[in-house]
């Protein structure tokens, strides 16, 4: 039996601009800037003889919620039937074993970066292995990056950010993706938050969608900011357009941001649509010295992560 393995790591929205919604679509556009962590998932497949798909999933201890997620919302087993659609191929059988270490609901994009570990994984195998069909291995090889990252959108519209390896641009819905070479980011770590309880993407922009605001796009003067000037000059105009939901869905997430930038870190705040709080340091932080309310837990720091995972047999 052949096995194979990939870590999926997870993310933080150094700043996320909503800037509109198509009704029809029922999608908002946004401008975002990705950077991402060591903490991952880590993903096993093994290739079977007969066929079919299976998706195990081993939780840390630490995660805060449990549960796996149904077939319609297993984002992995979603990349599966995508990628065979796309390639019009049958794909071998797999068991896939996810050992989770992101938590759901907190905005750090575990489900969309699983997804997307294993789509690269499998394009790994169809390109750099005989682990595959001739014929599905020739089929996905042949898929232009343009195409690749459709069927990933059509998984999740954030699973194509994380086909790209480092810190990345989003547009559009999620599916447009621009490498972004930020000097002086590797200087700095990932102190993660966890207030008490989640909040989950769809609650967060319909609540978002109720408040009526417009973005005034932070995330585009962001970028020109530290192009510009360097991280001391940018990091200040850097925002997430839910910070003001989140606080007024969950109160511990403001008292996170509140303490966390009393301490005067370069970038405190949300990630995605939280309820996660991350602050952006230089060197390592204790905990103890940080003013955070008890019920809260932290992790980190974790450091950023530049190159793609890799893939291992």
């Amino acid at each position: 039996m052949l096995v194979f393995r990939t870590k999926c790591p997870a993310k933080v929205n150094l700043s996320l601009s909503v800037l509109g919604r198509d009704d029809a679509a029922g999608m908002h556009y946004l401008d975002s800037v990705l950077a991402k962590i060591d903490l991952c998932d880590e993903i096993t497949v093994r290739i079977l003889t007969r066929a079919g798909m299976t998706v195990k999933f081993h939780r840390s201890a630490m995660l805060l919620h449990h549960g796996e997620p149904s077939p319609r919302e297993n984002t992995v087993i979603r990349a599966y039937h995508a990628l065979s659609e796309a390639v019009n191929h049958t794909l071998p059988g797999m068991s896939v074993e996810v050992k989770k270490a992101i938590p759901a609901g907190f905005g750090l994009g575990g489900a969309s970066s699983d997804a997307a570990g294993f789509l690269r994984l499998i394009h790994f195998l169809a390109t750099r292995t005989a682990a595959l069909p001739s014929a599905a291995a020739t089929a996905i090889a042949a898929l232009e990056p343009s195409q690749f990252t459709e069927l990933a959108a059509r998984v999740g519209a954030d699973v194509p950010s994380f086909l790209s390896e480092g810190t990345v641009r989003v547009q559009g819905f999620g599916e447009v993706v621009a490498k972004q070479e930020l000097l002086q980011l590797a200087d700095y770590h990932v102190l993660l938050v966890f207030p008490p309880q989640p909040l989950y993407t769809k609650d967060m922009y319909a609540r978002f969608d109720e408040r009526g605001e417009k973005s005034s796009n932070h995330t585009a003067r962001f970028l020109e900011k530290w192009q510009e000037s360097g991280a001391a000059e940018a990091l200040p105009l850097a925002h997430n357009d839910f910070e003001e939901v989140a606080r007024q869905e969950l109160p511990a997430v403001g008292e996170a941001i509140d303490s966390l930038r009393k301490r005067g870190f370069p970038l405190v705040s949300l990630t995605g649509t939280g309820s996660c709080v991350f602050a952006l340091m230089k060197g390592e932080s204790p905990a103890e010295e940080l003013g955070l309310p008890s019920e809260v837990r932290i992790s980190g720091p974790h450091s950023l992560l530049f190159n793609a995972p890799t893939t291992e047999a």
